[in-house]
């Protein structure tokens, strides 16, 4: 499996507002710093990336932001590929089945918390991360969805992030959470999304973090 990372510059106009309420509280006159200022690139980016890949290609797409999901749907369709929504979960079964029998290549926008675990989509092989999530069990399930028995396909997972902004700081914590070691330790100590991690984050928002170099394995 491929994994392609994607960094490009934070812009002042975005065709998404949505700065992290959460982080605009704890740290007032800071939403430059923790909204999405760059996703209207990151759009552009997204699509080209699709129109880029090889013919017959189908892909996943994640994201935890149904509005987010929405402006793709919306700005892949104006080029002109073929993508199904899943907006409610009730849909999800009849548009994941759609997918599939699909015969030319497409893409499946799905929010993370309807289809990052228990699918198997060997149809796609592709898979694109909108934006980076503190939890890295959840990428790795959404990951996993073509990465199955059955796969007989080269795979490819796209992780498309915009620099200085909050994403970027997600992956460092993804990053330490990597390299935890220790006694007590548990696999599942370094997936769960813990306060310290919340704090951390805030932390290197406001910039009194170092960031570590950030590596792509």
């Amino acid at each position: 499996m491929k994994t392609a990372l994607c960094l490009f510059k934070k812009t002042a106009d975005s065709e998404v507002d949505r700065p992290c309420k959460l982080f605009a509280r704890l740290n007032p006159g800071a939403a430059d710093n923790v909204d999405s200022g760059g996703h209207g690139t990151k759009i552009d980016s997204i699509v080209r990336r699709i129109q880029s890949m090889e013919a017959g290609a189908k892909c996943l797409m994640f994201s935890q932001w149904p509005d987010m999901l929405k402006l793709m749907h919306q700005a892949l369709v104006a080029a002109g590929v073929h993508c199904f929504l899943v907006q409610q979960k009730r849909d999800f079964d009849k548009t994941l089945k759609l997918f599939k029998q699909y015969p030319e290549g497409c893409v499946l926008a799905i929010p993370f918390k309807h289809g990052a675990n228990g699918l198997n989509v060997v149809e796609a092989n592709h898979v694109i991360l909108i934006e980076p999530l503190l939890h890295p069990g959840v990428e790795a399930q959404a990951i996993n969805r073509i990465h199955r028995i059955g796969q007989d396909k080269s795979t490819t997972v796209h992780k498309f992030v915009v620099r200085n902004s909050v994403e970027e700081s997600i992956l460092v914590l993804q990053e330490k959470k990597k390299c935890i070691t220790g006694t007590g330790v548990t696999k599942s100590d370094k997936e769960r999304v813990t306060w310290t991690d919340w704090a951390m984050l805030l932390q290197l928002v406001r910039g009194k973090l170092v960031m570590f170099p950030l590596t792509n394995k």
